[in-house]
């Protein structure tokens, strides 16, 4: 099998499952030690998808896709514009430095 098709098959298992043995990595694809460190390197030093737990084995780190849902954030209110004129709110300090600046254009 494809070294490429087998990372991204292991990808794909640390995405559904969170962690992954090596023990089971190499069981399951059949590799030798150098191929499951030319795995591991590829995840997590060149992809930076996972980490390594204690040389046992590799834990998600990635990204997980979002499915067909709006993204929602707590809190978060939509801007609404002011009614009040700038000068009411902004610091006076600020007010004279933009004052200025325009009078300098």
């Amino acid at each position: 099998m494809d070294l490429y098709a087998i990372i991204d098959q292991i990808e794909a298992l640390l995405q559904k499952h969170g962690r992954v043995s090596y023990r089971s990595i190499k069981l399951q694809f059949k590799l030798d030690d150098e191929y499951l460190e030319t795995v591991k390197e590829e995840l997590v030093d060149i992809r930076e998808l996972a980490l390594d737990n204690d040389g046992k084995m590799l834990v998600w780190k990635g990204a997980v896709p979002v499915s067909n849902s709006t993204l929602q954030v707590s809190g978060f209110q939509p801007l609404t514009p002011s009614t009040q004129p700038p000068v009411t709110y902004t610091p006076p300090h600020l007010a004279e430095r933009i004052l200025a600046e325009q009078v300098a254009m």
